[in-house]
């Protein structure tokens, strides 16, 4: 294949000009009865999700030439976007408190133009773009995007006030819901390629999307993936349930180039400073943070719990594993008066749990922590990682559920960790103070509570800790006092210098574990 085939092109020798998908052939203009009349569609074609993903593999034979953004969509900024909005009267299924769907024009934080189909009766139109759609001023630069600059940046699914919305995509493969208090926060990604490495990352782009009615006031997204090194189609069957976001999603991917690290399930989010490194914050407010752990459920039913950390460097733990169940980033901490943000509202912030639903093979789930000053850097991301190298023709065929709630979707553990604390280890023997501090050595707190703990007598219960590398000194457990079901486990460790030092422990009474197993990394 010669460097001047380009997309045109391959659309015209598939036979599907007007709308990407293996044997989507023409056919007469059809009538979405659902659709709203103020909005423009182009020609009927027949639509699949076997169509798609024939499209996408015969896609991937072939190269893709990235759109290089224009000034005029570079020009369409922060503070141009904030004059923009969509005009209330061309939205699309405006009749349906649940479907009422808006969209965003392309812009700086979503440069490539989407395009975006409606299917109904197995069949797809294409909704036309045009500056009119959107109410902004007259200077704006939306007015003066040149031709093949056209297009959508994104859309969302309105709330019934229509004042907010409760799930949203725009930019790269990027979307997110809101969660049960209509509180934004951690977003998840179709895919991430060489994200935490010493060179840039790849961000593949959800180019086309298609958007279908599903039973249950739910909503199928299907979504095209593309990149120089991917292609790839996602399914996901979206709707609301009990305030929850849920997504059933089926994904289809072929690699164009082989890549170093390649992930799926792709959660990001942001952590600043908590209980556990509190010092690093330069803030008035006790705590900043989106989430505050990852959780994991392995493929042999384990609970794992590992608290994030805002480190002064990049770094990426693997946590390996063979047929996942789940796992997700969660904020545990819904305590007001913990981040005394009544701005942000970090005590809302929704949890995003991804729950495998077939069999996902050897692999790990990799946590990303990179270092952050500030509250406005997704600094965290968490995502599977496959075994073996991720190498050019390689297929991956995997499904999934996202749950976007504000609890944790599974009963939590009978007994599970709800604080991580830092800090001096020292000889003193009434309280702390620097003159008694141990040179070298470092002290951990961390507390559980749960059913598994209520009335537990003091005896025969301890705090199992291991290490990779470095020294455990001392290590006990013990009731909170005070309290009926909380425990608190202390570590004193000493960590090898320039090495990271990796934590793992659980409460025991005689040959049971009757917590979680907490993870923690130290350097």
């Amino acid at each position: 294949m010669n460097a001047s085939f380009n997309r045109r092109q391959m659309l015209v020798a598939l036979g599907i000009a007007t709308v990407a998908g293996a044997g989507f052939k023409g056919n007469s203009l059809f009538a979405a009865s659902s659709v709203d009349s103020n909005l423009r569609f182009g020609k009927a074609q027949n639509f699949s999700w076997k169509g798609l993903q024939a499209y996408a593999m015969e896609l991937s034979h072939h190269p893709y030439n990235q759109p290089k953004p224009s000034p005029e969509v570079m020009a369409i900024d922060y503070n141009a976007m904030v004059k923009i909005s969509w005009r209330d009267d061309k939205t699309l299924w405006a009749n349906d408190p649940e479907r009422a769907t808006r969209f965003f024009p392309v812009n700086r934080a979503a440069p490539v133009p989407l395009k975006i189909y409606v299917v109904e009766n197995g069949q797809s139109r294409e909704m036309l773009f045009s500056d009119d759609l959107f109410n902004a001023p007259t200077d704006s630069p939306l007015h003066k995007l040149p031709k093949d600059q056209m297009g959508f940046g994104g859309f969302r699914f309105m709330n019934p006030d229509r004042m907010h919305d409760w799930l949203a995509f725009m930019g790269a493969s990027y979307f997110r819901a809101a969660g049960d208090q209509d509180q934004y926060g951690l977003s998840a990604r179709g895919l991430a390629i060489d994200t935490g490495l010493s060179h840039p990352e790849e961000f593949p782009v959800f180019t086309r999307f298609w958007l279908e009615e599903a039973p249950n006031n739910g909503i199928i997204i299907y979504a095209l993936l593309e990149g120089p090194s991917v292609v790839g189609v996602y399914r996901m069957t979206t709707y609301q349930k009990n305030g929850h976001v849920v997504q059933d999603i089926d994904c289809t991917v072929k690699l164009r180039k082989t890549v170093e690290r390649l992930g799926f399930g792709v959660m990001t989010s942001m952590f600043w400073y908590g209980e556990n490194n509190h010092r690093s914050g330069k803030d008035w407010r006790p705590e900043v943070h989106d989430s505050d752990g990852l959780a994991l459920w392995t493929g042999k039913g384990e609970r794992l719990w590992r608290p994030l950390e805002n480190h002064e460097v990049t770094r990426v733990s693997s946590f390996s594993d063979i047929n996942p169940k789940g796992w997700g980033l969660i904020q545990r901490d819904r305590n007001f008066d913990h981040y005394q943000d009544d701005n942000f509202f970090y005590e809302k912030r929704p949890n995003l749990w991804l729950e495998t639903r077939n069999n996902w093979g050897a692999g790990a789930v990799n946590l990303l922590e990179m270092a952050t000053k500030g509250e406005t850097d997704d600094n965290i991301g968490a995502m599977w990682v496959p075994a073996g190298q991720a190498k050019a023709g390689n297929r991956y065929d995997l499904s999934y559920r996202l749950t976007w709630l504000n609890s944790e979707p599974l009963p939590k553990p009978s007994s599970y960790v709800i604080d991580t604390r830092t800090g001096m280890a020292s000889d003193d023997p009434v309280g702390q103070d620097e003159r008694w501090s141990k040179p070298g050595l470092e002290k951990i707190v961390v507390d559980f509570e749960g059913s598994a703990l209520a009335n537990l007598p003091r005896e025969g219960v301890e705090f199992v800790v291991t290490a990779n590398q470095g020294q455990i000194i001392y290590s006990s457990a013990a009731p909170v006092a005070g309290f009926s079901n909380r425990w608190r486990a202390t570590v004193e460790v000493k960590p090898v210098a320039n090495q990271v030092m990796e934590l793992r422990g659980y409460l025991k009474k005689g040959n049971n574990a009757i917590s979680e197993t907490w993870l923690y990394a130290i350097g």
